[in-house]
């Protein structure tokens, strides 16, 4: 996949993610989550639980978008392999710090 081919995937993807469709669901999310988070040091099972719903709407929100503006999985991975491979960072576009790794 050419990189001007597919640049319009990572400034839709970027559009959406500081969408209100994206934000509330994100930010109510973790709102009523967040209370069952404490200072230990000490990982819990919830915490899994809560993950695994967290992952399951990030890939329901993310998946939907790609579906109604036409972007399959491997045209999404094939531009974030692209955008790795050039040493910056996928989802703005910008150059990572030499000093990364």
């Amino acid at each position: 996949m050419a990189e001007e081919d597919s640049e319009w995937i990572v400034e839709s993807i970027v559009g959406y993610l500081g969408s209100p469709e994206w934000v509330i669901p994100v930010s109510d999310f973790m709102e009523n989550k967040c209370t069952v988070f404490d200072d230990e040091d000490e990982n819990k099972l919830s915490y899994t639980d809560i993950h695994l719903q967290y992952k399951k709407l990030v890939e329901t929100l993310l998946g939907n978008y790609m579906q109604e503006v036409g972007i399959n999985e491997q045209q999404f991975l094939g531009r974030m392999h692209l955008s790795f491979c050039q040493d910056q960072n996928p989802a703005v576009g910008v150059p990572a710090s030499s000093g990364y790794r």
